[in-house]
């Protein structure tokens, strides 16, 4: 049975894992990518997206994993989902394993700082977990986040 351990509500400062975006409209995202262009060469470098959460985003956005962010992997705003599949032997020699976890939001301001809005923390799984396991254990925290969200916001 799984355990929820929710360490922090905080701004992101490092990223892992892989991520999915939802679209800011076409011209948004246009002007906010010319905006962080600083060089103009018509791709993100990592040191023009800046803030806390950067370095998620750019991590999330840059898809094809080239070390640079085109007009086309490019969100002005949007969804951060991040995982990472974390494990070891704990002082009395017992296999652990977790899911290490962000999922919030993240928007580019008008001087380009990428602002993020993140859920951060650990969800224990069994060692032996398959990676259909894996995968349910991932919709599992994102349905307990979105649940407790809702019940935050409802009277």
């Amino acid at each position: 049975m799984f355990r929820w351990v929710c360490l922090a509500v905080c701004l992101a400062a490092a990223g892992f894992g892989v991520g999915v975006a939802v679209a800011a409209t076409p011209v948004e995202a246009r002007d906010a990518f010319s905006r962080l262009d600083a060089d103009k060469d018509g791709r993100l470098a990592p040191t023009e997206l800046q803030g806390p959460c950067g370095t998620d985003v750019f991590a999330m956005q840059d898809v094809n994993h080239d070390g640079q962010i085109t007009p086309g992997e490019f969100q002005a705003s949007g969804k951060i989902v991040m995982f990472a599949d974390k494990g070891g032997i704990d002082t009395r020699n017992i296999a652990m394993r977790w899911l290490e976890f962000r999922i919030g939001d993240f928007n580019l301001d008008d001087q380009g700082i990428a602002l993020c809005t993140v859920e951060e923390g650990q969800y224990p799984i069994d060692p032996q977990a398959s990676a259909a396991e894996v995968e349910a254990a991932k919709h599992e925290v994102q349905s307990r986040l979105s649940q407790a969200r809702q019940a935050s916001v409802t009277p």
